[in-house]
């Protein structure tokens, strides 16, 4: 369960008590590679190939991980770009702040959400002569 509570207006600040959640989030702060990936998103969506060049990731791992912390809902969609009929997906950290707690025998983890502009990503339609530009939810 993901108890959320507001400490400023703009920011939901969420406390995790659900120990499933809390174990995916240590699993994936613990992996040097899930690490980078988080930090490379935490302020704009980046694309794979990106994230793989800028963080010295090999791209097969990169994918790996991204698959694995999107399952898990620590990273998301931030747009969709569509090019000549190719699609690009660039993610974002679903985190801006995730901070854990020892306290005696029990793991405690404060979360901050990353916002994404009004909750839609941009998706972005590039042809041979126009350019789209229009937004949906992707849920």
């Amino acid at each position: 369960m993901i108890h959320l509570c507001f400490i400023k207006k703009t920011q939901p600040y969420m406390w995790v008590n659900d120990q499933a959640k809390i174990q995916e989030l240590i699993t994936a702060l613990s992996d040097e590679y899930s690490r980078k990936i988080l930090s490379a998103t935490l302020l704009e969506s980046k694309s794979p190939e990106e994230i793989s060049r800028e963080q010295d990731i090999p791209t097969s791992t990169c994918y790996r991980r991204i698959h694995d912390l999107v399952s898990e809902r620590i990273l998301r969609i931030g747009k969709i770009e569509v090019e000549n009929g190719k699609k690009h997906v660039f993610y974002k950290s679903a985190y801006k702040n995730l901070t854990i707690k020892l306290d005696y025998d029990q793991l405690l983890v404060d979360a901050t959400s990353n916002p994404v502009a009004s909750e839609k990503s941009a998706i972005v339609m590039r042809g041979p002569s126009t350019a789209l530009n229009f937004s949906s939810s992707i849920r």
